[in-house]
């Protein structure tokens, strides 16, 4: 009997253990492999596939068995091919570990979709290249929303640019210190940007205007609300010319100003005109037509690309589940600012179309005969039937009710925005009421809500563009639905009036001429 040395038992045991481990590694990466919605892929550095998981038939259609021997460059886009085969390349000439590559493949059935694939490249003990491993998934609807995004953004931008090239424009810091101005600016002014970036707007003062003006144009602005006007500057060489004026300060999560943006029209030619020149009002009325039509256009564009990053934002929120829980919380937060933020631009961009077409004489007036009282309710299950705190409207009616002769698209809304401030004003009181009186000559509308009221000082601004009371800080608003409801109320001949005690009650009565009005 003969016995082996010691040695070579030894090897022998170590051999049989790397074995054991290796089949063991095998069947795991195979369960792993099999098991994941990720494609996972093994091929040779000349593309040629020799292992492919089960999660290749979701991802492209094929079977795992279709694939193996195939080429894997032949699934990826032409376009796309040797960008691949670059990446690659440099990531082995330079011994990486991996490579993160997004690109098209190609489906069974010939469609393409967005994939994110990591490849890692396997040596030998020799620092051979032995294969490339490689974990691709679908990023289809990632990659189109990134690009909705970024095409709404490319829009916003030329739109931005569009309006630098046509207004003059300056950015202050709260404390109203200059910290951008466009080309527009320096040229009207004659200061370079060097002379004017870190200066306040006390260097274009011209004496023109006492301080209560500028205290009330800070007064308004600070306060988070859009202020317009025009102000006479002085430029370099002691030059005045007039600027018609829009100030829009940007809130922080606080609502509070950390910038401010002024959109100026020189008007100076304009304003001459005003004050003695043959054909001032002619040129007045140009002037503003051009100005409703600057603004009635860049807002309708402006829809466009918020459309856009609703809809991708919709679609990154669809997969928010995908995220970390620590992670999650955060993105939904920034969405939700996201969405309130669009919400809000949205709105405003409404109201300044309504108001744009309503002063230039296009808002398209259609009276016809209507039950007043069927469409109030129309308007209230529309609009006002699911109220957050559970209050209702209480509607009363006085005198013979009949049809009145209104444009019913005006009129709804003209209820809209009286009924909704009626609520929004006043939340946490008593239910806002709503009478209507039917008279001989006239009908007569009364809103009336037990909320905060009307600042005594404030009442003869209540009807002026982008006005909002003091007491209206917190509640969100354009300064614009009283401005359009008044205008909507000229178009039928009638009046609007209100009366208001400050945390007491408040009326806004509507008053339509309606002589013509026939009996139900």
């Amino acid at each position: 009997m003969t016995f082996a040395p010691k040695e070579n038992l030894e090897q022998e045991s170590l051999y049989n253990s790397i074995v054991k481990r290796l089949q063991e590694s095998e069947r795991t990466y195979k369960l792993i492999s099999e098991n994941i919605s990720d494609m996972i892929s093994i091929y040779l550095y000349n593309g040629e596939i020799v292992y492919a998981s089960p999660s290749s038939t979701n991802l492209l259609g094929y079977e795992a068995k279709d694939l193996v021997n195939k080429n894997i460059y032949d699934y990826i886009h032409p376009d796309d091919r040797e960008n691949v085969k670059l990446e690659l390349y440099t990531s082995i000439t330079m011994k990486k570990e991996s490579v993160i590559s997004s690109y098209r493949m190609i489906k069974k059935d010939k469609s393409y979709i967005w994939v994110e694939t990591n490849s890692k490249p396997i040596y030998n003990s020799n620092k051979t290249l032995v294969n490339i491993q490689a974990s691709t998934r679908d990023i289809s609807e990632r990659k189109r929303a990134m690009l909705s995004i970024k095409k709404a953004y490319d829009e916003v931008t030329a739109y931005q640019t569009a309006l630098n090239n046509s207004a003059i424009i300056a950015y202050t810091n709260p404390e109203g210190v200059i910290t951008e101005v466009n080309d527009k600016f320096c040229k009207i002014s004659k200061y370079s940007k060097e002379e004017l970036i870190g200066q306040t707007h006390r260097i274009l003062n011209s004496g023109i205007h006492p301080k209560e003006f500028f205290s009330d144009l800070w007064d308004t602005i600070s306060k988070g609300d859009v202020w317009k006007g025009e102000i006479c500057n002085k430029n370099k060489e002691g030059g005045l010319h007039w600027l018609d004026t829009t100030i829009l300060p940007f809130l922080d999560e606080n609502k509070k100003p950390f910038q401010y943006l002024a959109i100026r029209f020189d008007i100076t030619t304009q304003k001459e005109w005003r004050e003695g020149v043959k054909g001032a009002l002619e040129k007045e009325i140009e002037l503003n037509e051009l100005k409703n039509r600057f603004i009635a256009t860049t807002s309708h564009e402006f829809k466009t690309p918020l459309t856009t990053i609703q809809s991708s934002i919709d679609i990154l929120t669809d997969t928010i589940d995908q995220l970390s829980e620590t992670l999650r919380p955060k993105y939904e937060r920034h969405f939700g600012r996201i969405n309130n933020a669009i919400n809000r631009l949205t709105s405003l961009l409404d109201d300044i179309l309504i108001l744009g077409r309503l002063e230039a004489g296009r808002m398209p007036f259609r009276p016809v005969e209507v039950d007043i009282t069927s469409l109030v309710r129309h308007v209230v299950k529309q609009h006002f039937s699911e109220n957050p705190d559970g209050r209702q409207l209480l509607i009363h009616t006085e005198g013979n009710v009949k049809n009145i002769s209104i444009d019913p698209v005006i009129f709804t809304h003209i209820l809209v925005n009286l009924i909704g401030n009626a609520f929004k004003y006043s939340e946490g009181k008593k239910d806002p009421e709503l009478n209507l009186k039917f008279g001989d000559t006239s009908f007569t509308m009364e809103v009336i809500d037990y909320g905060i009221g009307i600042p005594n000082q404030e009442r003869e601004q209540i009807f002026s563009s982008f006005f909002r009371a003091s007491n209206t800080f917190e509640i969100k608003g354009t300064g614009l639905g009283l401005v359009i409801a008044k205008q909507m109320v000229d178009i039928h001949g009638g009046t609007i009036r209100f009366e208001s005690e400050e945390n007491i009650k408040t009326v806004f009565t509507v008053k339509i001429p309606c002589s013509d009005m026939s009996f139900d």
